[in-house]
Protein backbone atom coordinates (compact mmCIF):
# COMPACT_ATOMS: atom_id res chain seq x y z
CA UNK A 1 0.00 0.00 0.00
CA UNK A 2 3.04 2.43 0.76
CA UNK A 3 4.21 1.72 -2.82
CA UNK A 4 0.73 2.73 -4.13
CA UNK A 5 0.44 5.84 -1.95
CA UNK A 6 3.32 7.40 -3.04
CA UNK A 7 2.04 6.88 -7.07
CA UNK A 8 -0.93 8.26 -5.77
CA UNK A 9 1.13 11.72 -4.10
CA UNK A 10 2.95 11.54 -7.65
CA UNK A 11 -0.58 11.99 -9.12
CA UNK A 12 -1.75 14.49 -7.45
CA UNK A 13 1.46 16.43 -7.88
CA UNK A 14 1.19 16.48 -11.43
CA UNK A 15 -2.16 17.31 -11.11
CA UNK A 16 -3.55 19.29 -8.25
CA UNK A 17 -7.48 18.47 -9.41
CA UNK A 18 -6.90 15.15 -9.77
CA UNK A 19 -8.77 12.80 -7.35
CA UNK A 20 -7.15 9.23 -6.62
CA UNK A 21 -8.47 7.09 -4.35
CA UNK A 22 -7.13 3.14 -3.92
CA UNK A 23 -8.18 -0.44 -3.25
CA UNK A 24 -6.05 -3.02 -2.50
CA UNK A 25 -6.12 -6.66 -3.34
CA UNK A 26 -3.70 -9.39 -3.44
CA UNK A 27 -4.14 -11.37 -6.50
CA UNK A 28 -3.36 -14.48 -5.45
CA UNK A 29 -6.40 -14.20 -2.65
CA UNK A 30 -9.46 -15.57 -5.38
CA UNK A 31 -11.99 -15.49 -3.09
CA UNK A 32 -11.84 -11.78 -2.60
CA UNK A 33 -11.01 -10.58 -5.95
CA UNK A 34 -14.98 -10.50 -7.02
CA UNK A 35 -15.98 -8.14 -4.14
CA UNK A 36 -12.60 -6.07 -4.38
CA UNK A 37 -14.02 -5.28 -8.39
CA UNK A 38 -17.51 -4.69 -6.81
CA UNK A 39 -15.43 -1.69 -4.30
CA UNK A 40 -13.82 -0.44 -7.48
CA UNK A 41 -17.51 0.49 -8.67
CA UNK A 42 -18.35 2.19 -6.13
CA UNK A 43 -15.15 4.31 -5.64
CA UNK A 44 -16.27 6.94 -7.85
CA UNK A 45 -19.69 5.30 -8.36
CA UNK A 46 -19.28 4.86 -11.92
CA UNK A 47 -18.66 1.96 -14.39
CA UNK A 48 -14.36 1.52 -14.46
CA UNK A 49 -13.10 3.34 -17.84
CA UNK A 50 -9.77 1.58 -18.24
CA UNK A 51 -8.61 -1.64 -16.41
CA UNK A 52 -4.54 -2.30 -16.31
CA UNK A 53 -4.05 -6.06 -15.82
CA UNK A 54 -0.52 -5.42 -14.60
CA UNK A 55 0.22 -6.98 -11.55
CA UNK A 56 2.41 -10.40 -11.47
CA UNK A 57 5.58 -12.11 -10.43
CA UNK A 58 8.16 -14.14 -12.01
CA UNK A 59 9.85 -17.21 -11.75
CA UNK A 60 13.54 -18.31 -11.49
CA UNK A 61 13.49 -22.39 -11.62
CA UNK A 62 14.11 -25.36 -13.94
CA UNK A 63 10.13 -26.64 -14.56
CA UNK A 64 11.50 -30.39 -13.54
CA UNK A 65 12.34 -28.38 -10.05
CA UNK A 66 9.21 -26.01 -10.10
CA UNK A 67 6.41 -27.77 -7.84
CA UNK A 68 3.06 -27.82 -8.89
CA UNK A 69 2.13 -25.33 -5.91
CA UNK A 70 4.63 -22.83 -7.53
CA UNK A 71 2.83 -23.70 -11.64
CA UNK A 72 -0.61 -23.10 -9.82
CA UNK A 73 0.93 -20.06 -7.73
CA UNK A 74 1.99 -18.63 -10.62
CA UNK A 75 -1.02 -19.49 -12.76
CA UNK A 76 -3.44 -17.64 -10.15
CA UNK A 77 -1.53 -14.39 -9.84
CA UNK A 78 -0.98 -14.33 -13.45
CA UNK A 79 -3.75 -15.06 -15.47
CA UNK A 80 -6.37 -16.44 -13.43
CA UNK A 81 -6.52 -13.10 -10.98
CA UNK A 82 -6.81 -11.23 -14.13
CA UNK A 83 -9.46 -13.29 -15.81
CA UNK A 84 -11.43 -13.14 -12.83
CA UNK A 85 -11.08 -9.09 -12.43
CA UNK A 86 -12.05 -8.65 -16.05
CA UNK A 87 -15.26 -10.96 -16.32
CA UNK A 88 -16.50 -9.02 -12.60
CA UNK A 89 -15.63 -5.17 -14.79
CA UNK A 90 -16.48 -6.20 -18.24
CA UNK A 91 -20.60 -6.36 -18.01
CA UNK A 92 -20.37 -3.00 -16.79
CA UNK A 93 -18.66 -1.63 -19.70
CA UNK A 94 -21.05 -1.93 -22.28
CA UNK A 95 -22.13 1.54 -22.48
CA UNK A 96 -18.87 2.92 -22.13
CA UNK A 97 -17.67 3.82 -25.71
CA UNK A 98 -14.22 4.71 -24.08
CA UNK A 99 -13.71 1.31 -22.09
CA UNK A 100 -10.17 -0.11 -22.47
CA UNK A 101 -8.77 -3.10 -20.81
CA UNK A 102 -5.14 -3.61 -21.36
CA UNK A 103 -2.71 -6.53 -20.67
CA UNK A 104 0.63 -6.20 -20.14
CA UNK A 105 1.93 -9.13 -21.51
CA UNK A 106 5.97 -9.88 -22.45
CA UNK A 107 8.34 -11.45 -24.23
CA UNK A 108 7.16 -14.30 -22.21
CA UNK A 109 4.10 -14.08 -24.24
CA UNK A 110 5.51 -15.41 -27.17
CA UNK A 111 8.55 -17.63 -26.62
CA UNK A 112 9.38 -20.02 -24.05
CA UNK A 113 12.20 -19.20 -21.63
CA UNK A 114 14.36 -21.36 -19.65
CA UNK A 115 13.77 -21.01 -15.54
CA UNK A 116 10.85 -19.27 -16.42
CA UNK A 117 7.93 -22.35 -17.73
CA UNK A 118 4.81 -21.53 -15.00
CA UNK A 119 5.71 -17.51 -16.26
CA UNK A 120 5.78 -18.71 -19.70
CA UNK A 121 2.33 -20.82 -19.39
CA UNK A 122 0.81 -17.97 -17.63
CA UNK A 123 1.62 -14.98 -19.97
CA UNK A 124 0.70 -17.08 -23.18
CA UNK A 125 -2.45 -18.39 -21.15
CA UNK A 126 -3.50 -14.95 -20.86
CA UNK A 127 -2.42 -13.35 -24.52
CA UNK A 128 -4.89 -16.36 -25.83
CA UNK A 129 -8.06 -15.54 -23.27
CA UNK A 130 -7.73 -12.15 -24.22
CA UNK A 131 -7.76 -12.78 -28.45
CA UNK A 132 -10.74 -14.83 -28.08
CA UNK A 133 -12.10 -12.15 -25.82
CA UNK A 134 -12.03 -9.69 -28.29
CA UNK A 135 -13.38 -11.49 -31.05
CA UNK A 136 -16.62 -11.95 -28.43
CA UNK A 137 -16.65 -8.42 -28.19
CA UNK A 138 -16.80 -7.52 -31.50
CA UNK A 139 -19.73 -10.74 -32.26
CA UNK A 140 -21.66 -9.72 -29.47
CA UNK A 141 -21.63 -6.19 -30.56
CA UNK A 142 -19.40 -4.65 -27.52
CA UNK A 143 -16.26 -3.98 -30.22
CA UNK A 144 -16.09 -0.96 -28.86
CA UNK A 145 -14.41 -2.15 -25.78
CA UNK A 146 -10.83 -1.71 -26.67
CA UNK A 147 -8.80 -5.10 -26.10
CA UNK A 148 -4.94 -4.21 -26.03
CA UNK A 149 -2.23 -6.36 -25.68
CA UNK A 150 1.35 -5.09 -24.80
CA UNK A 151 4.15 -7.53 -25.56
CA UNK A 152 6.91 -5.87 -23.73
CA UNK A 153 10.90 -6.29 -23.38
CA UNK A 154 12.97 -5.91 -20.46
CA UNK A 155 12.14 -3.22 -18.45
CA UNK A 156 13.87 -1.95 -15.39
CA UNK A 157 11.77 -2.38 -12.72
CA UNK A 158 12.31 -4.65 -9.19
CA UNK A 159 10.61 -7.79 -10.40
CA UNK A 160 13.75 -10.24 -10.88
CA UNK A 161 13.95 -9.74 -6.77
CA UNK A 162 10.19 -10.90 -6.22
CA UNK A 163 10.61 -13.84 -8.66
CA UNK A 164 9.38 -16.87 -6.84
CA UNK A 165 11.70 -19.96 -6.60
CA UNK A 166 9.86 -21.77 -4.23
CA UNK A 167 6.01 -21.65 -2.54
CA UNK A 168 5.41 -23.67 0.60
CA UNK A 169 2.07 -23.34 2.15
CA UNK A 170 1.71 -19.28 2.55
CA UNK A 171 5.69 -19.29 2.70
CA UNK A 172 7.04 -17.87 -0.73
CA UNK A 173 10.58 -17.81 -1.50
CA UNK A 174 12.00 -15.28 -3.75
CA UNK A 175 14.99 -14.90 -5.84
CA UNK A 176 16.08 -11.55 -4.43
CA UNK A 177 18.75 -11.02 -6.68
CA UNK A 178 19.21 -8.07 -9.74
CA UNK A 179 19.15 -9.99 -13.23
CA UNK A 180 21.75 -7.15 -15.81
CA UNK A 181 19.00 -7.76 -18.61
CA UNK A 182 16.55 -5.86 -16.73
CA UNK A 183 17.99 -3.67 -15.19
CA UNK A 184 19.14 -2.11 -18.93
CA UNK A 185 16.06 -2.47 -19.92
CA UNK A 186 13.56 -0.21 -21.20
CA UNK A 187 12.88 2.77 -18.98
CA UNK A 188 9.08 2.57 -16.64
CA UNK A 189 8.28 5.87 -17.47
CA UNK A 190 8.97 5.31 -20.98
CA UNK A 191 7.23 2.29 -21.47
CA UNK A 192 4.02 3.80 -19.32
CA UNK A 193 3.79 6.95 -21.80
CA UNK A 194 3.50 4.98 -24.95
CA UNK A 195 1.40 2.32 -23.71
CA UNK A 196 -1.04 5.40 -22.90
CA UNK A 197 -0.69 6.76 -26.28
CA UNK A 198 -1.22 3.47 -28.01
CA UNK A 199 -4.85 2.60 -26.22
CA UNK A 200 -6.31 5.45 -27.70
CA UNK A 201 -5.32 3.69 -30.59
CA UNK A 202 -8.81 1.18 -31.19
CA UNK A 203 -7.55 -0.55 -34.36
CA UNK A 204 -4.29 -1.40 -32.69
CA UNK A 205 -4.57 -5.14 -31.12
CA UNK A 206 -1.03 -6.23 -29.64
CA UNK A 207 2.12 -3.51 -29.15
CA UNK A 208 5.15 -4.28 -29.40
CA UNK A 209 7.74 -2.83 -26.45
CA UNK A 210 11.57 -3.74 -26.86
CA UNK A 211 15.19 -2.68 -27.12
CA UNK A 212 16.62 -3.46 -30.39
CA UNK A 213 18.02 -7.50 -29.98
CA UNK A 214 14.89 -8.27 -27.75
CA UNK A 215 12.63 -6.80 -30.43
CA UNK A 216 14.49 -8.30 -33.80
CA UNK A 217 14.34 -12.07 -31.94
CA UNK A 218 10.49 -11.21 -31.39
CA UNK A 219 10.09 -10.75 -35.17
CA UNK A 220 12.40 -13.48 -36.08
CA UNK A 221 10.53 -15.79 -33.69
CA UNK A 222 7.15 -14.60 -34.96
CA UNK A 223 7.54 -14.60 -38.85
CA UNK A 224 10.41 -17.85 -39.32
CA UNK A 225 10.21 -19.87 -35.89
CA UNK A 226 13.33 -22.27 -36.20
CA UNK A 227 15.32 -19.39 -36.89
CA UNK A 228 14.10 -17.18 -34.03
CA UNK A 229 14.12 -20.52 -32.09
CA UNK A 230 17.62 -21.17 -32.72
CA UNK A 231 18.99 -17.11 -31.66
CA UNK A 232 16.84 -17.60 -28.55
CA UNK A 233 18.83 -20.59 -27.57
CA UNK A 234 22.03 -18.85 -28.62
CA UNK A 235 21.09 -15.90 -26.45
CA UNK A 236 20.34 -17.86 -23.55
CA UNK A 237 23.27 -20.23 -23.77
CA UNK A 238 25.26 -17.63 -22.93
CA UNK A 239 23.23 -16.44 -19.82
CA UNK A 240 22.57 -20.18 -17.96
Amino acid sequence: KEALEKTAAECKKRNKDVEVKIVVLDLNEKDSLASKAAEALTVFGKPVDVLINNGGVSTRVEARDCSISLDEYLLQVDFLSHVALTKELLGTMGENKNARIINIGSIASKVGLPVRSAYCAAKHALLGFMDSLRIECILQNHGHIHILNVILGSTNTPIPLSSVVGVSGSTIKTFGEEDKNVASGLNAEFVAERILSVSHHKTVNECWLAKGKELLVLYIAQYIPQTGFRLLLRGMAKQY
